[in-house]
Parts: structure tokens; C-alpha cells; sequence
């Protein structure tokens, strides 16, 4: 099955080399498609770093979950 057209996009600029910056709550998708994130709540910066990452430092096995641990 092929990705959605802008995902694919997504896909294809970033395997190109190209640096991306866009902002999302669809955290399944960044997972996937991104190097590095950030999680900003409330105005604080509470995590930066790769999505695998951020996972292990929450203890989970989701993005989701290490988002809702970070900002709780």
C-alpha cells in the first residue's frame, strides 16, 4: 500500500536530504517520518530529540504515550 500523497512527499524530501520543519499532533506520523521532534507544552520545551528516543526515556512503547508522560 502506498503512503498518502503528502506523506509520501514527506518521505521522498526527507530521503533526498532535506530538512523539514512542520508542526503536527498526529503522532503516529512523526514517528515515522521524522529525525527529531520537540514537544513544547505550555511554553516550555520538554523534550528534544528523536522520536525513539523520547519513547525510551518514557519508559513506552508509543509516541502517544511518552507524549502524554512528558507533559503530565
Amino acid at each position: 500500500m502506498q503512503p498518502p500523497a503528502l506523506k509520501g512527499r514527506l518521505e521522498d524530501l526527507r530521503g533526498a536530504g532535506r530538512t523539514l520543519f512542520f508542526s503536527s499532533h498526529a503522532l503516529a506520523d512523526m514517528e515515522e517520518i521524522c529525525d527529531r521532534m520537540a514537544i513544547l507544552h505550555n511554553g516550555t520545551l520538554r523534550y528534544v530529540g528523536p522520536p525513539a528516543d523520547c519513547c525510551r526515556q518514557y519508559g513506552t512503547n508509543t509516541l502517544e504515550q511518552a507524549y502524554l508522560k512528558c507533559i503530565g
